[in-house]
Parts: C-alpha cells; sequence; structure tokens
C-alpha cells in the first residue's frame, strides 16, 4: 500500500512537471501505482535475510543431534518471520513432514512457492543426497554453511553499492527537480515547453530518455 502511494504521488508529480495537464497527471500516476505493484526489491531482501536465519536455525538443531524433520519443527517455533509469505510456506512445509511426506517432495514444493534463487540449490542437494544415498546429516550442514555465506556476501555487497545506489537515484532525480523549481519560480522560461507541440516534443523525448537511463541504471545497480 505504501508503495503504490509513493508510485501514485510520483506520477502526479511527472505528469505535472513534464506536461502540466490533468489527464497526463492521472495517467501517469495509475501507471506509477502499476509499477510498484511488482516492486519486490525491499520484501526480497527480507525473505534472503530471514530464510538465512531459518536456514541457521536448522543447523543449530542439527549440531544438538535433532533429526532433520524435528530440527525444521523446533526452529519453526522458535523463529520470527516477518515475511508471510515465507512463514506460510515454511508452515506448508512442516505440516508435509509431519504428515510424512518425503523430504525432497515437502522442499521442492516450499521451493515452487517462493522466487528465491537460493532455495533451489539446498532442495538439489537433498535431492543428490537422498536419492544417490550419503551422509545425509553432513551434507545438509555443509549445504546450510555455504548456502548461509553465499547470502551473507550478497547482504554485503548490497550494503557496498547503496551509495552508488543513492548517487544514481539524485542523479536521475535532479533534472527532474530543477525543471519542477524552473516551472514553478520562472514559469516565463519554460512556457514554450507546455505551450506548443515543438515543446511538448521535447518534454517527451527528455522523459523518454530519462526512463531509458533509469532502466539501463537499474540493470548495471542490480548485480545481485
Amino acid at each position: 500500500m505504501k508503495l503504490r502511494l509513493i508510485g501514485l504521488i510520483s506520477g502526479l508529480v511527472l505528469g505535472y512537471i513534464f506536461y502540466k495537464h490533468w489527464v497526463t497527471m492521472i495517467a501517469f500516476s495509475l501507471l506509477g501505482c502499476y509499477i510498484t505493484k511488482y516492486h519486490r526489491e525491499v520484501q526480497d531482501k527480507l525473505l534472503r535475510m530471514e530464510f538465512k536465519e531459518f536456514l541457521n536455525g536448522i543447523y543449530g538443531e542439527l549440531m544438538v543431534g535433532q533429526s532433520f524433520r524435528n530440527a525444521i519443527s523446533e526452529t519453526i517455533k522458535i523463529q520470527d518471520f516477518k515475511h508471510l509469505e515465507l512463514e506460510n510456506s515454511v508452515l506448508v512445509l512442516n505440516r508435509h513432514l509431519q504428515s510424512g511426506v518425503s523430504e525432497v517432495v515437502a522442499w521442492m514444493t516450499f521451493s515452487s512457492s517462493l522466487d528465491e534463487p537460493f532455495i533451489d540449490p539446498f532442495v538439489e542437494t537433498l535431492e543428490a543426497v537422498y536419492n544417490y544415498s550419503g551422509h545425509i546429516t553432513y551434507v545438509i550442514r555443509q549445504s546450510i554453511i555455504e548456502i548461509s555465506d553465499a547470502i551473507d556476501l550478497c547482504l554485503e555487497i548490497e550494503v557496498l553499492i547503496a551509495a552508488k545506489r543513492f548517487e544514481f537515484v539524485t542523479m536521475m532525480l535532479s533534472p527532474i527537480v530543477l525543471m519542477g523549481f524552473l516551472m514553478l519560480t520562472q514559469y516565463d522560461y519554460v512556457r514554450i515547453l507546455y505551450e506548443t507541440v515543438f515543446g511538448r516534443i521535447i518534454m517527451t523525448s527528455i522523459l523518454i530518455i530519462n526512463g531509458v537511463a533509469f532502466v539501463i541504471g537499474k540493470r548495471i545497480i542490480n548485480i545481485i
């Protein structure tokens, strides 16, 4: 809801600054709501962190001699999930395990319910161990350690590029803020951009260029 409100306000501001017309303001606000509806970066980071905590909890239970099924059940009891989708998937996983479903099938169902790339390698490892036998507890513990380390590395990278994200957002907003400032304080200087066909073309071109730059910049920064 908060992201939709931000998208709504951002769309209204862009529509006003670039076209100063109520039709474009409504259109941009609807577009902003649609885009932020699928904005999952914050939730994805929370999912990754809580999945790592879940794995670490399982690892701790395995270290004190619990079986894999019991380790999962005990970890769920003590972990406070804030990511609702992960919590629901974990509860379903536990119900499947407690009802006698095999670990591989239960974890495959768990993996299919969440869009998290770090879950798939863990499920693939479980499948390989159960199909070809081996020291199951040892392999599970080692897999948890490796996946947790990989998640930690991703979070560290996220912190390192946070400053670059701020610079990117600042560079993208600067021309828009400057244009809005001129429109509000020195409208005579920019009147031609809003009251002539040629001015509309220029503003549309600027908007398209900024949009393309934003998409490219996001792809460069989002390396994880």
